[in-house]
């Protein structure tokens, strides 16, 4: 559902209603007021009711009732350390090996599992997989793309973060998935690389310290490869779990 008209007694209550149908907050919608009604004269006649027409905007958030699930997971676990030898990523290459079938079972598994949570949030989606080595792509193919990506890429954060759980409870570590749609990673990492320019000429000219907003640990790591060949700053992550965020800092000269 992507817009609703309601009809209420006020226009407070019908956006309020509004809201309850798509659920997501005000911050989320556009709202257009089609008639803002009028009050009855002494509760008895003359009354017209208020009409508005609510419909989300881009990139909102996924329903409050999925987000509200998993607002405790920890962003610093997004992609967990891969501690296994090379030997086993190499052997999940071969088909006839033991670690390319539990790869593959896995794999399934999770495809399986998107699927259900994306119906959940009442979300038709197609997904299409790519494999390379240790990593596991899941291509996510839905007109609600906005929906499944949210803000800032909340919504596909936090449903890469539960694929990952997933992928983690069959097997160690060394499957490391990675969840996208519209080629959102490729545009976030660009935006990423576009801002730590901005931000790092800012810390330049100021001499001062920038803090960034708290983001997962694979989009630090954008930020700090991307500055790591610039001398005049240096990079630090700060925070514990998800509110752990970077900070870009102007180098002292020696």
């Amino acid at each position: 559902m992507r817009e609703v008209t309601v009809t209420e007694k006020t226009v407070e209550a019908a956006v309020e209603k509004g809201l309850l149908q798509l659920k997501t907050k005000k911050e989320n919608v556009n709202i257009h007021i089609i008639d803002y009604g009028k009050k009855s004269f002494l509760g008895m006649f003359g009354g017209k009711p208020a009409i508005v027409r609510i419909s989300l905007k881009e990139h909102v958030e996924a329903p409050l009732s999925f987000l509200s699930e998993i607002k405790e997971f920890k962003l610093e676990n997004m992609n967990p350390v891969n501690n296994e030898i090379d030997e086993i990523a190499a052997d999940s290459k071969n088909e006839d090996t033991p670690a390319f079938k539990r790869n593959q079972t896995v794999v399934e598994e999770i495809e399986k599992y998107l699927i259900s949570v994306l119906s959940e949030m009442d979300i038709q989606a197609d997904i299409e997989i790519q494999k390379s080595g240790k990593e596991v792509i899941f291509k996510i193919l839905s007109k609600d793309a906005s929906i499944i990506i949210g803000r800032r890429g909340q919504v596909l954060n936090a449903l890469q973060y539960l694929c990952q759980l997933v992928s983690n409870r069959k097997q160690k570590h060394y499957l490391s998935i990675i969840l996208d749609v519209e080629n959102y990673r490729e545009k976030r990492k660009k935006t990423l690389m576009k801002l730590a320019e901005q931000l790092s000429n800012q810390v330049i000219s100021t001499k001062k310290s920038v803090e960034l907003e708290p983001m997962p640990a694979f989009e630090r790591k954008i930020i700090h490869s991307y500055l790591a060949e610039k001398k005049a700053v240096k990079t630090e992550s700060v925070g514990e779990g998800s509110n752990r965020y970077l900070v870009i800092h102007p180098r002292k000269n020696k």
